[in-house]
């Protein structure tokens, strides 16, 4: 299975749906540090996209051998990510931990 194009894909069909009302760019850099880069190359000047990221992508082999031949029986793979979705919001407005009666 291909995770990035899997989710490339997933966000052009949300973008047809139009999905929750909002417009979806999909971007993966791969490291923390490389979203930071992606969030400040916004391409849509129609909307404020929600962004989608994928970071610490990895991939583990798991291999099953014939122990009377030694030959390859069985393979599957197992893939481990962190998948960001990340929309934009004001600055000024109040946090979790802040009280809500604060101007």
């Amino acid at each position: 299975m291909d995770v990035i194009d899997f989710f490339k894909q997933q966000t052009n069909i949300w973008n047809e749906e139009l999905k929750c009302g909002f417009c979806w760019e999909f971007d993966a850099p791969l490291t923390d540090a490389g979203v930071n880069e992606s969030i400040m190359q916004t391409d849509s000047d129609e909307c404020c996209p929600v962004k989608v990221f994928i970071t610490n992508l990895s991939e583990r082999k798991n291999r099953q051998y014939n122990n009377n031949t030694g030959l390859l029986t069985e393979y599957t793979a197992d893939y481990t990510f962190t998948l960001h979705v990340m929309a934009f919001d004001r600055v000024d407005t109040n946090v979790y931990s802040e009280q809500l009666g604060h101007p």
